[in-house]
């Protein structure tokens, strides 16, 4: 079935607590790259909607069937019955990022709850053979027998990842929709016992990846396994059950699984192997580029708006370093809270919850990048919620808690990231200034309750902190002892420089 566009008035729609800019155009697959002005205005112009706006800009919310978006939207409840005959119930899950995420839960013949037992298809004996001629055979006569048809009613839910082409634009930042093919790569190579990826989704079991089902290319369709409803990583904050106990765990467990991921593969050795070359060419995308300029735009307007008067020297110098950096690893590329899950018991005994688990979603901006970049992200939500007027002392000093474990084991595996540690905390420094820039206004709903946000005095005095830990940045060079004085967080972002302790 043909993609088709619906033409619409350019508009701010919002639903909860998010935000999209509809845009009347035709989407393209390979979007060209805006001047760095344009993307300045474009931005600017969305943020003169978002002060009327209250609350808004969160990561990810509930989307309620009646809005005014619902008549354009694909009909996935169709789509699955055409596929294998099965009815399914299609419960919002939230949007992520300009894409529709739903739950679709199988029905049995009356229309309840279907409940799916374990079993092998009759393989043995030959039986797998037989089910693949079967499906082969049904593939070629179109028929509903095909292999995703036989394999999905084995689900009693999955989850549906759908990129409407109306809404091709959120934020001010053009999304391209072959971002979910990049997403249905990287989930195949995560699993793939030949992929050089394999060995840290295998071995870190406490880290949950979704698997990939199916990927319709035509329609922008993504069909994952479902690993449960669990709350997202700053809903989690919020709650009774983070606890020191169990940030003492989670955040060595993302930080070890982080640093085991940006060393798996060098994508600049001289010598890579094939199946590393393999993964690189995989993942070649041209959209990031464009993205990326499209956040240092953002980023210079919320500096500028800030009142912030050196803003056009630190947005140059930022830029540089951000446009320049090496792609030496594979990185998420979207490490925050809202694509975090955490998996914990429902028990009072901290003691016998020492399983907790995290879940990985939403990988469609992974592939080749700098790894200070996913540091510098999830840096940017846990300094921001250390700082959050909305979490009362035990939360937030959960959060630093959480904080150390994480850079600690992280830098554990920093010598096999880089050779090049100057350059690679020079990077992080700049790269975790504008990620707290942008989070804290895109975000603002996630750390701070005020509802003005250009008003907001929380953002304003986050927004000039940063400032002045790039200021810090001088000649090609960090002054460690300025970036101190400027925040005390420099000491995760400086990987543990033994000189910072005796700075003071």
């Amino acid at each position: 079935m043909a993609a088709t566009t619906v033409k619409i008035e350019r508009s701010l729609y919002c639903t909860g607590d998010t935000c999209y800019l509809l845009d009347d155009t035709q989407p393209t697959n390979q979007p060209g790259s805006d001047s760095l002005q344009s993307d300045l205005s474009t931005t600017q112009s969305l943020s003169s909607h978002a002060s009327s706006l209250s609350p808004t800009l969160q990561e990810s919310a509930s989307t309620s069937s009646e809005s005014t978006a619902s008549s354009h939207l694909f009909d996935l409840e169709s789509y699955l019955y055409g596929l294998c005959g099965t009815r399914w119930k299609i419960d919002e899950f939230d949007w992520v990022y300009g894409s529709r995420v739903v739950r679709a839960t199988k029905l049995d013949a009356s229309g309840s709850l279907a409940v799916t037992v374990d079993h092998d298809d009759g393989a043995g004996e030959g039986g797998e053979d037989r089910l693949l001629q079967k499906a082969m055979a049904a593939s070629r006569r179109g028929g509903r027998g095909s292999i995703l048809g036989l394999r999905l009613p084995r689900y009693s839910s999955v989850i549906m990842k759908h990129s409407p082409l109306v809404f091709n634009e959120v934020l001010g930042i053009r999304l391209d929709p072959y971002r979910q093919t990049i997403e249905a790569k990287v989930l195949t190579a995560l699993h793939d016992t030949t992929s050089p990826l394999y060995p840290i989704t295998a071995s870190c079991e406490d880290v949950l990846i979704p698997e990939l089902i199916h990927h319709a290319l035509s329609q922008n369709l993504l069909i994952k396994t479902d690993l449960g409803e669990h709350p997202s990583l700053d809903r989690f904050i919020l709650s009774p059950s983070f606890t020191y106990l169990r940030a003492r765990r989670l955040g060595p467990l993302l930080g070890n699984f982080l640093g085991r991921l940006h060393s798996a593969v060098s994508f600049v050795r001289e010598k890579q192997s094939k199946s590393t070359v393999r993964l690189r060419r995989l993942l070649i995308n041209s959209y990031m580029e464009p993205t990326l300029q499209s956040v240092l735009g953002a980023t210079g307007v919320y500096l500028r708006m800030a009142g912030v008067e050196d803003y056009e020297s630190l947005l140059e110098m930022a830029s540089e370093r951000w446009l320049k950096r090496e792609k030496s690893a594979f990185c998420k590329g979207n490490l925050s809270f809202g694509t975090l899950q955490v998996v914990s018991k429902d028990s009072d005994n901290e003691l016998e919850d020492d399983r907790t688990k995290i879940i990985l979603c939403d990988w469609e901006f992974a592939g080749p990048g700098h790894p200070a970049g996913d540091l510098a992200q999830m840096g940017a939500y846990l300094h921001l919620a250390s700082l959050s007027p909305r979490l009362d002392g035990q939360q937030k000093a959960a959060v630093v808690v959480f904080a150390d474990g994480f850079y600690q084991k992280y830098y554990s595996h920093l010598r096999s990231i880089t050779d090049d540690l100057d350059s690679y905390r020079h990077s992080l420094l700049v790269f975790h200034v504008c990620e707290m820039v942008t989070t804290s206004v895109w975000k603002h709903s996630l750390w701070c309750g005020c509802e003005d946000i250009p008003s907001c005095s929380h953002t304003r005095a986050t927004i000039h902190m940063a400032s002045g830990l790039l200021r810090s940045v001088k000649e090609h060079k960090v002054d460690w002892a300025e970036a101190e004085r400027a925040s005390d967080w420099t000491r995760y972002l400086c990987g543990g420089l033994e000189e910072l302790r005796t700075m003071v």
